[in-house]
């Protein structure tokens, strides 16, 4: 009899441990509990990503289901980036209602997804009412898209332009998107009909020429897009102005685009390549700082890389801004020849510049587990800005594969770190 005594509080002991208090705490959605259960178990047993993943989901779907609007739309997010390690718990969020678990499925090709939002249309949230249009079909929900195009929610009317360029060429939604490109008072409206009428070829040509004009950068930038999508000979011809004048983001996007293939079947000429790379090249010595990186970065995407490298490195040995530093060191890793230069700048950054580059410099090295830059991500865990901690949760977990690191952001005091937290750590989880 005291022998089976002796087994049986042996079992309830077992039961009782650190790992049966995580699993239970998550089992009852109990988040602080749980953590709480986690830190007596990793100091006992050691660090389980598999058990740390089921916290961080449980913590995803606990914000999902929060009524902060950005909180839920974050942790959603987080989620979704998790691949099929979220699926799941989307599935739960949409079936309880929570529409942007339903837009995250339909953005995946989720067809119940995307039926449940189509049945919202007639919401009185603008929200929901901007969601729905993810679910219907063009052809079939034409007159609802033209109406919603004009409607007074602004975010109504981006979601329904961004539908109406399946259209082309119907020339009654060509001129709708004309009149919200050229005078709807939101730009995000109007970017997004500069796009839509990318699909309308020669006709919308002008109209999009015009739009080089807009006072809002985003939209003079979608109307390079835009032209270059509409009829690549016009494009030449209206980009040549851009690729005269100073160095802007609208001259380097066109320059880019001028000299990278839209797909297999028509690439660049000759001479729009060697006009895109010239300008580029001399973007890179442009008075903007900001100007500068995006002229790295986009040098480093078209066809030629190495002569591209070449011209990087003798940026990047000129350059006195750390961020434009590591936005050229970032664009030489993607080019062959060019790996040590980038190293060196990065290694140089990590070790020497205490700003959000420096950081950024240790969140890639961290990719390849450099005891350096993990030591620092570490240290940004405790920085009193969010942002730092929030890059630095991202890149131990999952660019460093080191998730354990991150356990103790679960429980920072900024809810975006600890969503942030507990996305890279599920994501890691699904990597492995």
């Amino acid at each position: 009899m005291r022998w089976l005594l002796l087994v049986s509080l042996a079992l309830v002991a077992c039961g009782g441990g650190p790992r049966a208090q995580v699993q239970s705490a998550v089992d009852v959605g109990d988040v602080p509990t749980a953590l709480t259960a986690y830190e007596r178990f990793r100091v006992s047993d050691g660090d389980d990503p598999a058990l740390l993943a089921r916290i961080a989901e449980l913590m995803l779907y606990v914000e999902g289901s929060g009524d902060d609007a950005d909180r839920q739309s974050a942790a959603i997010h987080e989620l979704s980036l998790a691949g099929t390690a979220g699926r799941e718990t989307l599935g739960r969020l949409a079936d309880a209602g929570k529409v942007p678990a339903l837009v995250a499925l339909a953005r995946t090709g989720d067809e119940s997804a995307r039926r449940t939002l189509r049945g919202m249309a007639d919401s009185t949230d603008a929200f929901v009412r901007a969601a729905s249009l993810l679910g219907a079909s063009v052809e079939q929900d034409r007159e609802l898209l033209l109406a919603y195009a004009v409607e007074p929610s602004s975010r109504v009317r981006q979601a329904a332009v961004s539908r109406l360029g399946d259209l082309a060429p119907d020339s009654d939604v060509r001129l709708l998107l004309e009149d919200r490109a050229r005078i709807d008072p939101d730009a995000g409206v109007r970017s997004a009909a500069v796009r839509a009428l990318g699909s309308f070829g020669v006709a919308a040509i002008e109209l999009l020429r015009e739009r080089l004009s807009d006072p809002v950068g985003s939209v003079r930038t979608a109307a390079v897009e835009a032209i270059l999508r509409a009829d690549r000979e016009q494009a030449r011809a209206i980009f040549a102005a851009l690729l005269e004048a100073p160095p802007s983001v609208q001259g380097i996007e066109a320059a880019r685009l001028l000299a990278t293939p839209i797909d297999r079947n028509d690439p660049p000429t000759d001479a729009d390549a060697v006009a895109g790379r010239t300008f580029l090249l001399g973007a890179l010595a442009a008075a903007d700082a900001n100007l500068r990186g995006q002229a790295a970065v986009a040098l480093s995407s078209l066809p030629g890389r190495a002569e591209s490298g070449v011209a990087l490195e003798q940026a990047l040995a000129r350059e006195p801004d750390a961020t434009v530093r590591f936005s050229i060191a970032r664009a030489l890793m993607r080019l062959p020849g060019s790996e040590q230069a980038a190293l060196a700048a990065l290694r140089a950054l990590l070790l020497g510049d205490p700003t959000m580059a420096g950081l950024q410099a240790a969140a890639l090295l961290a990719e390849s587990r450099d005891s350096d830059a993990i030591a620092r991500l570490d240290r940004a865990l405790i920085e009193p800005d969010p942002s730092f901690r929030r890059v630095a949760a991202r890149a131990l977990a999952r660019d460093a594969m080191l998730p354990g690191h991150v356990a103790g952001a679960l429980s920072d005091v900024d809810p975006g770190v600890r969503i942030a937290a507990a996305g890279s750590i599920l994501a890691a989880h699904a990597a492995e």
